[in-house]
C-alpha cells in the first residue's frame, strides 16, 4: 500500500488525480485541505489503495 510519508507530499498527490477532478479544486485548495485534515486528526502518514484505473487521461 503506497504511503504518503509524515512530509506529507500533497503536490505528488495531486498529481494522481484526473484531469477532470484537477478542474474541480487547484493544488493549492488541494493542499491546503488535507494538510488541514491531517492535521485536524493527528495523523503521520495516508495510505491508500488504486484498484483500478477508471478512467485514463
Amino acid at each position: 500500500m503506497p504511503l504518503v510519508p509524515a512530509r506529507q507530499d500533497y503536490s505528488a498527490m495531486y498529481q494522481l488525480l484526473s484531469s477532470e477532478s484537477k478542474l474541480k479544486i487547484t493544488e493549492a485548495d488541494f493542499t491546503e485541505r488535507y494538510a488541514k485534515i491531517m492535521q485536524g486528526i493527528e495523523a503521520s502518514e495516508l495510505g491508500f489503495e488504486m484498484d483500478e484505473v477508471l478512467a485514463e487521461d
